[in-house]
């Protein structure tokens, strides 16, 4: 088991039909692919390295040449750098790393428009330096954040909404935002608000 956070304003698709994880910054059109795969024999993390460089290629992700890493992530990861090009955004940049460890070799593939790449790179890079395995027992400790739904009572504003649930008066452009509704027209009373588990998405 295993756990890692994503950057603020991404999100997350678990168990993907091809991914263990797609996380996507959808304003921004950053993506970043995560798997974990069974290793069939015992590989370093150099071997499963250079096999998973293979597969970026036939993806049409062609590594930047003469570009040294010095940079070390957690887990003895491996980076590489790519460039590459698709219909709709154009100019990619990406972003490989991938390490071993046990019988399964760890990966993320992040890309981004090039010219965005510079911002793009330590938050892809973040996501590795905070991966962490973790026990059983630490898993069903951990409290999943739950939505939750109000009512909205007469006299209630987005303002006091949002410091009932979240002990802020900021972020109730996001609040309203969430429910598909405009801030600066107070929420009507009777309605029902989903309320997220934060104001971070």
């Amino acid at each position: 088991l295993l756990s890692l956070k994503i950057p603020e304003g991404w999100q997350a698709q678990i168990n993907n039909k091809y991914y263990t994880a797609i996380f996507v910054h959808p304003k921004k059109e950053f993506y970043a692919f995560f798997n974990i795969e069974p290793l069939r024999i015992n590989k370093t993390t150099a071997e499963y390295f250079k096999q998973f460089e293979k597969e970026l290629s036939k993806r049409s992700l062609n590594k930047v040449r003469g570009l040294v890493i010095h940079r070390v992530l957690r887990h003895g990861a491996l980076i590489g750098i790519y460039k590459g090009h698709e219909r709709r955004r154009g100019l990619i940049m990406a972003e490989g790393i991938a390490f071993v460890k046990g019988a399964n070799g760890y990966s993320i593939v992040g890309s981004c428009k090039k010219d965005d790449f510079e911002k793009f790179q330590p938050l892809v890079e973040s996501m590795i330096d905070t991966l962490q395995f973790i026990s059983q027992r630490e898993a069903s400790g951990l409290k999943p954040g739950r939505l939750r739904i109000h009512k909205v009572k007469k006299g209630e504003t987005w303002s006091s909404i949002t410091q009932k649930y979240f002990k802020t008066l900021t972020g109730k452009e996001k609040l309203a935002e969430y429910n598909g509704l405009e801030a600066s027209q107070e929420p009507t009373p009777g309605i029902l608000l989903k309320i997220p588990p934060s104001l971070r998405f």
